[in-house]
């Protein structure tokens, strides 16, 4: 059962949640924005920040002042595609980088509705190979990690690498993975009450922002109708709770059906992108990130 502490926050984001899924655009992206800098103050992250412009876009590096490993994360923020800004990215991977001692690399990239597919996959495409291209981390140094639309832009953007025969990350952390822009899991169903966040309608305003409605099932923008065969190590987390659980649990049953290495972390009772609180249940959840890090560090 989640902790007394998750169980306060759950009741007060489900109050919110008819402001939050009734919003419009500008008030959707105002309100990601206040939830990044609300977890700004609550994540103390031990970690420097220094913004690099990328050309059409920003992003910012995350450094930890204990570095444990020489490698790179490349993290991809969440915000149903529509929203996020620099200080949202740069919370969570401030997160991702103190606890596993490793630099972050965290672009903003472009939004819809006025930046539609491939907008958000090229920026993330670009800041991959300025990772290669400029500062010199082979690709197999990198380690793609994002939540929601980022968790699932992480995932198109190995499609994306494959498709052009490119080196392939290390290993990919997906959060509460925006998998599938067709919303055909059965979660938006079982889940539906129980979600306190999120809204299928909502989800299915933003998937078309995003892209045109016949391309909802191409690999690069749900990369869950994608082929798995030859993907990188996975770690998926995701809530039980939430409506895109059965976008997380899918993407792990296609990976291991296609011989891909993928370990699932589905937490009773929490809800969409819960290791972004500051809950006992988020630091299992990040120790399980650290773990993934370092046991393909020992693989090697």
């Amino acid at each position: 059962m989640p902790g007394l502490t998750a169980l306060w926050i759950k009741f007060h984001i489900r109050l919110l949640k008819p402001i939050i899924t009734n919003s419009n655009i500008e008030a959707e992206k105002s309100l990601q924005n206040k939830l990044g800098e609300l977890a700004k103050r609550i994540f103390k992250s031990d970690v420097s920040f220094q913004t690099e412009n990328m050309g059409c876009i920003d992003a910012v590096w995350v450094r930890p002042r204990v570095k444990r490993l020489d490698k790179v994360i490349l993290y991809l923020h969440g915000g149903g595609y529509v929203s996020g800004d620099i200080i949202y990215t740069s919370t969570f991977g401030g997160v991702l980088a103190d606890c596993t001692g490793i630099d972050a690399f965290c672009p903003v990239y472009r939004l819809a509705p006025e930046h539609r597919f491939p907008a958000a996959l090229d920026d993330a495409y670009s800041a991959y190979r300025q990772l290669i291209d400029k500062y010199g981390y082979k690709s197999n140094d990198i380690y793609v990690m994002g939540e929601s639309a980022g968790g699932g832009l992480a995932a198109a953007l190995v499609h994306y690498l494959k498709s052009r025969g490119e080196g392939l990350p290390r290993g990919c952390v997906l959060v509460s993975p925006w998998s599938d822009l067709a919303l055909t899991g059965k979660s938006h169903d079982y889940n539906a009450k129980k979600e306190v966040s999120l809204s299928t309608k909502q989800l299915k305003s933003f998937a078309l922002m995003y892209a045109d409605e016949e391309n909802l099932k191409n690999e690069l923008v749900s990369p869950l109708f994608g082929d798995f065969t030859s993907f990188p190590p996975m770690l998926i987390i995701a809530g039980g709770d939430e409506i895109l659980l059965d976008d997380a649990v899918s993407v792990y049953e296609k990976a291991l059906a296609a011989g891909a290495k993928a370990t699932l972390l589905v937490e009773k009772g929490m809800w969409h992108a819960y290791p972004m609180y500051r809950l006992k249940e988020s630091r299992k959840a990040l120790y399980k990130i650290v773990d993934f890090v370092f046991g393909e560090e020992n693989n090697e």
